[in-house]
């Protein structure tokens, strides 16, 4: 009895490990959420697909929003979030310089630092909301 509670002790620990390191932490998806952003905002220009998919990802960490509502406050929203820093144009060099995911939220939350042509941002993205500016 004692080798079969030792033996499911140990699958238990491994099989743990294993899923601790499969499944990607939200610091992460953070990042690729933040690239991804960053990369529509650099590829793209006015309204086509590129700047589409960065306002998506800003909004909501989706490609696509198909809500015709949320997709409206999506567009005028990411509008404004872009002009409080002047970056409501195309994009120059840009790059990801940490992510810290926060403690003590509600949901997953990591700060992001990054900079575009210099000039250093930092914002904080919760799962699935808003990406927000730090000040």
């Amino acid at each position: 009895m004692k080798k079969l509670l030792f033996t499911l002790v140990v699958f238990a620990t491994i099989l743990f490990g294993i899923m601790k390191f499969a499944v990607p932490g939200y610091e992460s998806v953070a990042r690729l959420r933040v690239a991804n952003m960053l990369k529509g905002m650099h590829e793209g220009s006015g309204t086509d697909g590129k700047i589409e998919m960065a306002m998506a990802m800003w909004a909501e960490n989706k490609l696509r929003i198909m809500d015709r509502d949320r997709l409206s406050w999506a567009s005028d929203n990411f509008d404004r979030w872009r002009t409080k820093k002047n970056l409501y144009r195309q994009i120059g060099e840009y790059k990801i310089d940490s992510v810290e995911e926060q403690k003590g939220t509600e949901e997953p939350t990591a700060l992001v630092a990054f900079t575009i042509e210099g000039m250093p941002y930092k914002v904080l993205v919760p799962k699935d909301h808003a990406i927000q500016w730090v000040d």
